[in-house]
C-alpha cells in the first residue's frame, strides 16, 4: 500500500500482543497497533488521533496537472518546461484551480441595482453561473438505484427583483426570481422511465432505453418562476400579524432531462413535470415585556396539497392494484415494465407557538 503511494492511516487490530508483534506491525508501515481484547472507547480514541494526524500533514508545495507545474514556494509556473510569468493575483487563481483540479468550478457574474423611492426600497439584479464538470444524479440501468456522476457543462442564469415599503402601521413587499437552469453539453443517460427513450421510439416501449440530453434542455427540480408576497400590520404597539404567500412554478421531473416525456396511458402513466403551487403562511407576535415575546405561526394555512419535486420510475402494480412486476404482454419477446411519476409531497398544515427572549 505504501509502495503505491497510498498514505491512508493504518490501524492494526491483532490478537498478537507481544512486544515483538507490535514492533513488526509498526515497522510494516502501520500507524498504530491495538491488541485484543480492547475497549471500543479506546479504539474510537485511536481512530480520532489518526484522523487528526492526517488532517495536519504537510501540504504539497508543487502542483502538477498534465504538463503544467506550479511551485508554491518559489512562485514559479511552467508548462512543458517553459516558464510562465504571472501576476500575484493570477498566480493565486491558478494555484487554487490546480489544487482543486477535477472538482466542480463555477464561473459567476452578478449585476445589480438598488434604490429608494418615497417609502419604498427596491432592488433588481441579473446573475449567471456556469459550471464545468458539474454533478448529475442518474439512475443505474443495472441496479435501479440512483447515483451521482460528472456532467460536462451547465448554466444557471436569471433575474431577481424585489420591493418593500412601510406605510403607517403596515409593511408589505414582494420578491420575484426568474431562473433559467439548462444543460450546456450533450450527454446520454439512462431513460427507461421516459417515453422518449430510444427503445420506445424504436417500437419497444416499457423496456430499457436511454435518452439524449441536448444543450438548452432544462434541468429537473428547478422551477423557472418564484414569487413571494408578504404583508404585516401592527394592530397595537405590542401585537403584530403578518402573512406571506410563496408561489412556485412547475419543474421537470428527474428522469425527464430531455424535457420530452409524455404519458401514453399504457406503458408510461405519469406526467413529466411537478405542478406549480402556492402556499399561504400566517404569523403573529405579541410583546409581553420589553425582553419577552410570544410567537405563533401557521404554515400552509389552507392545507394545500402540493409537491416539491417529481421523479420518473418503474411501477410494479397492475390496474387492479396487485403487485406484478411486468403486467403487460411481451413486445418482441420482452415483457415491458410499466412506469409512472413519483412525487415528493410538501408539508401539510402545521402550527407552532413559542417565545423569544431579547437581552
Amino acid at each position: 500500500m505504501r509502495a503505491e503511494g497510498n498514505d491512508t492511516p493504518a490501524l492494526i487490530l491483532s490478537a498478537l500482543g507481544q512486544v515483538d508483534d507490535r514492533v513488526k506491525g509498526l515497522r510494516a508501515c502501520g500507524d498504530d497497533y491495538l491488541a485484543k481484547p480492547y475497549a471500543f472507547s479506546e479504539l474510537l480514541a485511536r481512530v480520532e488521533v489518526l484522523s487528526r494526524r492526517r488532517g495536519g500533514r504537510a501540504e504539497e508545495t508543487v502542483y502538477k496537472v498534465g504538463d503544467l507545474e506550479l511551485d508554491r514556494l518559489s512562485h514559479r509556473v511552467s508548462r512543458g518546461g517553459e516558464e510562465i510569468v504571472l501576476q500575484p493575483r493570477e498566480f493565486r487563481l491558478l494555484e487554487y484551480l490546480m489544487k482543486h483540479a477535477g472538482q466542480v468550478v463555477t464561473r459567476t457574474l452578478e449585476l445589480g441595482l438598488r434604490g429608494r423611492i418615497a417609502n419604498a426600497n427596491w432592488h433588481g439584479g441579473f446573475f449567471r453561473a456556469g459550471n464545468d464538470d458539474d454533478i448529475l444524479f442518474v439512475m443505474s440501468e443495472q441496479t435501479g438505484f440512483g447515483y451521482f456522476r460528472n456532467f460536462g457543462e451547465t448554466r444557471r442564469q436569471g433575474i431577481e427583483m424585489g420591493v418593500d415599503a412601510q406605510v403607517g402601521r403596515m409593511s408589505f413587499g414582494a420578491g420575484y426570481t426568474f431562473l433559467d437552469a439548462t444543460f450546456q453539453s450533450e450527454e446520454t443517460v439512462n431513460g427507461e422511465s421516459n417515453s422518449a427513450n430510444d427503445a420506445a421510439l424504436e417500437g419497444e416501449p416499457g423496456t430499457e432505453g436511454a435518452i439524449e440530453i441536448e444543450p438548452g434542455d432544462r434541468m429537473p427540480f428547478t422551477p423557472r418562476h418564484m414569487l413571494k408576497l408578504f404583508a404585516g400590520v401592527q394592530i397595537t404597539k405590542d401585537f403584530t400579524v403578518d402573512v406571506d404567500v410563496s408561489a412556485i412554478s412547475s419543474s421537470y421531473a428527474r428522469g425527464n432531462e430531455n424535457n420530452l416525456h409524455e404519458p401514453d396511458g399504457t406503458y408510461y402513466l405519469g406526467q413529466g413535470t411537478s405542478p406549480g403551487y402556492a402556499v399561504v403562511n400566517l404569523g403573529a407576535r405579541y410583546r409581553l415585556t420589553r425582553w419577552l415575546q410570544l410567537l405563533g405561526q401557521i404554515n400552509n394555512v389552507f392545507d394545500r396539497r402540493y409537491y416539491t419535486g417529481a421523479q420518473l420510475g418503474p411501477l410494479g402494480f397492475s390496474d387492479s392494484g396487485d403487485f406484478i412486476a411486468r403486467p403487460l404482454p411481451a413486445v418482441d419477446g420482452q415483457f415491458p415494465v410499466r412506469h409512472s411519476t413519483f412525487y415528493a409531497p410538501g408539508a401539510p398544515i402545521r402550527a407552532w407557538i413559542g417565545t423569544r427572549f431579547t437581552f
